[in-house]
């Protein structure tokens, strides 16, 4: 987003991007630089399960091998980044993506939301 200009956006869409890039921070400081003042940021990600569930001993038993074949983190936790980056009015919740429970269960948990500049 270097090329788009400071305040000049009304929203940005993170779209399953947060889990395969390696400072999500900074992609977090990149959204809220290129916000106009009270810009969106729209949030569909998956996310890691519940602690202690079948679908966590899952994700963290695939992983290793998902980081390197497909360069995503499936235990990055995302809660608190939105804030640390100085966001307003972050609205996040955990849902079950219900298309993913037969195909690839491990990927069902998600963080849906928005938050302000």
């Amino acid at each position: 987003m270097v090329s788009i200009g400071d305040n000049t956006m009304d929203a940005v869409v993170l779209f399953y991007i947060l889990c395969s890039v390696k400072d999500v921070g900074q992609v977090l400081r990149e959204a809220k630089r290129v916000l106009k003042k009270d810009g969106t940021v729209y949030v569909f990600q998956h996310s890691d399960a519940e602690p202690k569930t079948w679908r966590y001993l899952l994700q963290k038993l695939i992983n290793p091998i998902h980081k390197v074949l497909l360069s995503c983190d499936l235990l990055r936790k995302y809660t608190t980044d939105f804030e640390q980056a100085g966001f307003s009015d972050v609205d996040l919740k955990h849902v079950d993506a219900a298309c993913f429970r037969i195909a690839i269960p491990y990927l069902v948990p998600h963080l849906i939301g928005t938050c302000r500049k």
